[in-house]
């Protein structure tokens, strides 16, 4: 993993490698862990650099949340997607990185608004999904069996 970390750091722009920037939200978290643990400062700095680049080219402002991915070395353009699990886990690393670095940038409003993003997304999808689908027959006759567990006749 430190090999990788070593060899792919663009020291530049953040991020890892030299084609499309991924945020790579739990390499970022195994890096502060090093950081704390060994107090090299390098991982640290992998970590804010990356982090640079996803507050500036993943960042939604108007919806909150961040994009999956930007194209380029250089975060130039975000794909517009969003994923549940990446931004609930971009939230868990911006609060760490917070918490260790003190940098206010990490907590302001982006937290909240990943996670109202993610929520948001989700409800949409799950609106779309029930408009989709034919009606449930309502419940005619329902009693209580088996000790207490509820039934349905239809």
């Amino acid at each position: 993993m430190l090999t990788f970390v070593g060899e792919n750091l663009d020291a530049v722009y953040g991020g890892f490698g030299s084609g499309d920037k991924y945020p790579q939200p739990r390499l970022l978290a195994y890096l502060l862990e090093l950081h704390q643990a060994t107090g090299d400062r390098r991982y640290l700095v992998a970590v804010e650099k990356t982090l640079d680049g996803v507050l500036g080219a993943l960042y939604d402002p108007v919806d909150g949340g961040f994009f999956r991915f930007a194209e380029g070395r250089d975060w130039r353009q975000p794909h517009y997607e969003k994923l549940v699990h990446l931004n609930a886990t971009l939230a868990a690393v911006l609060g760490e990185a917070h918490r260790v670095t003190g940098n206010t940038r990490y907590r302001k409003r982006r937290i909240v608004r990943s996670l109202t993003c993610s929520e948001h997304s989700t409800t949409q999808a799950r609106a779309a999904f029930i408009a989709a689908r034919p009606p449930i027959p309502p419940i005619t006759d329902c009693h209580l069996a088996n000790g207490g567990a509820l039934s349905r006749h239809l």
